[in-house]
Protein backbone atom coordinates (compact mmCIF):
# COMPACT_ATOMS: atom_id res chain seq x y z
CA UNK A 1 0.00 0.00 0.00
CA UNK A 2 3.01 2.01 0.77
CA UNK A 3 4.49 1.78 -2.53
CA UNK A 4 0.86 2.73 -4.21
CA UNK A 5 0.77 6.23 -1.82
CA UNK A 6 4.56 6.53 -3.06
CA UNK A 7 3.42 5.92 -6.71
CA UNK A 8 0.56 8.11 -6.84
CA UNK A 9 2.90 10.94 -4.98
CA UNK A 10 5.64 10.85 -7.51
CA UNK A 11 3.18 11.30 -9.96
CA UNK A 12 1.65 14.40 -8.51
CA UNK A 13 5.17 15.83 -7.92
CA UNK A 14 5.95 15.14 -11.16
CA UNK A 15 2.67 17.27 -12.50
CA UNK A 16 4.32 19.87 -11.36
CA UNK A 17 7.85 19.57 -13.11
CA UNK A 18 6.55 19.27 -16.87
CA UNK A 19 3.67 22.45 -15.93
CA UNK A 20 6.29 24.19 -15.20
CA UNK A 21 8.72 23.67 -18.16
CA UNK A 22 9.00 26.79 -20.35
CA UNK A 23 11.35 26.69 -23.19
CA UNK A 24 13.52 23.97 -24.92
CA UNK A 25 16.19 23.24 -22.38
CA UNK A 26 12.96 22.99 -19.53
CA UNK A 27 11.45 21.14 -21.95
CA UNK A 28 14.40 18.45 -22.32
CA UNK A 29 14.97 18.48 -18.24
CA UNK A 30 11.18 17.56 -17.84
CA UNK A 31 11.55 14.76 -20.60
CA UNK A 32 14.54 13.93 -18.66
CA UNK A 33 13.04 13.48 -15.17
CA UNK A 34 10.25 11.52 -17.05
CA UNK A 35 12.53 8.98 -17.81
CA UNK A 36 13.98 8.58 -14.88
CA UNK A 37 10.92 8.43 -12.92
CA UNK A 38 9.43 5.55 -15.06
CA UNK A 39 13.10 3.66 -15.15
CA UNK A 40 12.44 3.89 -11.27
CA UNK A 41 8.80 2.86 -11.45
CA UNK A 42 9.53 -0.03 -13.49
CA UNK A 43 12.12 -0.91 -10.85
CA UNK A 44 9.10 -0.37 -8.49
CA UNK A 45 7.04 -2.46 -9.96
CA UNK A 46 9.29 -5.11 -11.17
CA UNK A 47 10.55 -5.99 -7.26
CA UNK A 48 7.15 -5.87 -6.14
CA UNK A 49 5.92 -8.42 -8.77
CA UNK A 50 9.02 -10.75 -8.40
CA UNK A 51 9.43 -10.49 -12.19
CA UNK A 52 12.35 -12.61 -13.28
CA UNK A 53 15.61 -11.07 -15.20
CA UNK A 54 13.95 -13.09 -18.23
CA UNK A 55 10.55 -10.93 -17.57
CA UNK A 56 12.65 -7.66 -17.36
CA UNK A 57 14.18 -8.13 -20.48
CA UNK A 58 11.29 -8.85 -22.13
CA UNK A 59 9.33 -5.97 -20.94
CA UNK A 60 11.71 -3.65 -21.65
CA UNK A 61 11.95 -4.98 -25.31
CA UNK A 62 7.96 -4.40 -25.03
CA UNK A 63 8.50 -0.95 -23.85
CA UNK A 64 10.93 -0.12 -26.58
CA UNK A 65 9.26 -1.22 -29.63
CA UNK A 66 5.98 0.57 -28.05
CA UNK A 67 7.91 3.44 -27.95
CA UNK A 68 9.56 3.21 -31.20
CA UNK A 69 5.97 3.02 -32.71
CA UNK A 70 4.30 5.61 -30.88
CA UNK A 71 7.36 8.25 -31.81
CA UNK A 72 6.01 9.20 -35.10
CA UNK A 73 2.26 9.58 -33.91
CA UNK A 74 3.08 11.78 -31.05
CA UNK A 75 5.40 14.16 -33.45
CA UNK A 76 2.76 14.08 -35.69
CA UNK A 77 0.45 14.84 -32.85
CA UNK A 78 2.64 17.34 -31.79
CA UNK A 79 2.22 19.42 -35.05
CA UNK A 80 -1.54 18.97 -35.02
CA UNK A 81 -1.59 20.20 -31.51
CA UNK A 82 0.49 23.27 -32.93
CA UNK A 83 -1.47 23.51 -36.01
CA UNK A 84 -4.90 23.63 -34.20
CA UNK A 85 -3.53 26.20 -32.24
CA UNK A 86 -2.52 28.39 -35.09
CA UNK A 87 -5.83 28.01 -36.86
CA UNK A 88 -8.20 29.11 -33.50
CA UNK A 89 -5.78 32.08 -33.41
CA UNK A 90 -6.55 32.63 -37.25
CA UNK A 91 -10.17 32.11 -37.23
CA UNK A 92 -9.66 29.36 -39.64
CA UNK A 93 -11.73 25.79 -39.41
CA UNK A 94 -10.49 23.29 -37.28
CA UNK A 95 -12.50 20.18 -38.05
CA UNK A 96 -10.19 18.27 -39.73
CA UNK A 97 -7.34 19.29 -37.64
CA UNK A 98 -9.12 17.93 -34.49
CA UNK A 99 -10.47 14.94 -36.32
CA UNK A 100 -6.41 14.48 -37.30
CA UNK A 101 -5.74 14.80 -33.46
CA UNK A 102 -8.81 12.00 -32.35
CA UNK A 103 -7.22 9.67 -34.68
CA UNK A 104 -3.59 9.93 -33.39
CA UNK A 105 -4.75 9.81 -30.10
CA UNK A 106 -6.92 6.75 -30.61
CA UNK A 107 -3.29 4.98 -32.21
CA UNK A 108 -1.34 5.70 -29.61
CA UNK A 109 -3.83 4.52 -26.96
CA UNK A 110 -4.04 1.22 -29.03
CA UNK A 111 -0.17 1.21 -28.60
CA UNK A 112 -0.35 1.53 -25.33
CA UNK A 113 -3.02 -1.13 -24.68
CA UNK A 114 -1.41 -3.86 -26.81
CA UNK A 115 2.34 -3.03 -25.20
CA UNK A 116 0.12 -3.77 -21.93
CA UNK A 117 -1.58 -6.52 -23.18
CA UNK A 118 2.03 -7.80 -24.03
CA UNK A 119 3.55 -7.18 -20.62
CA UNK A 120 0.39 -9.17 -19.22
CA UNK A 121 1.09 -12.06 -21.48
CA UNK A 122 4.66 -12.60 -19.39
CA UNK A 123 3.40 -12.46 -16.31
CA UNK A 124 2.65 -15.81 -14.21
CA UNK A 125 -0.54 -16.51 -12.59
CA UNK A 126 0.66 -15.25 -9.05
CA UNK A 127 2.02 -11.93 -10.64
CA UNK A 128 -0.74 -11.33 -12.57
CA UNK A 129 -2.81 -11.36 -9.43
CA UNK A 130 -0.40 -9.44 -7.61
CA UNK A 131 -0.71 -6.62 -10.20
CA UNK A 132 -4.60 -6.81 -9.87
CA UNK A 133 -4.82 -6.20 -6.49
CA UNK A 134 -2.94 -2.92 -7.40
CA UNK A 135 -5.96 -2.07 -9.05
CA UNK A 136 -8.77 -3.16 -6.65
CA UNK A 137 -10.14 -0.24 -4.76
CA UNK A 138 -10.27 -0.20 -1.14
CA UNK A 139 -13.78 -1.02 0.49
CA UNK A 140 -15.95 1.31 1.15
CA UNK A 141 -16.24 2.52 4.80
CA UNK A 142 -19.06 0.76 6.43
CA UNK A 143 -22.10 3.28 6.47
CA UNK A 144 -23.38 4.05 9.89
CA UNK A 145 -26.94 2.49 10.86
CA UNK A 146 -29.58 5.49 9.87
CA UNK A 147 -31.23 6.74 13.21
CA UNK A 148 -34.95 7.97 13.82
Amino acid sequence: MNRIKILMLTAVLSAGVFAQAPGVQAGRAAARAGRMLQLRDNRLMANYLGLTADQIARQKAINQAANEQAKPIRQQLNQANKDLQQAIRSLQPVDAIATQIGTLTGQLTLIRAKARQDFLKILTPDQLQKLESLNTPPPAPAKAPVQQ
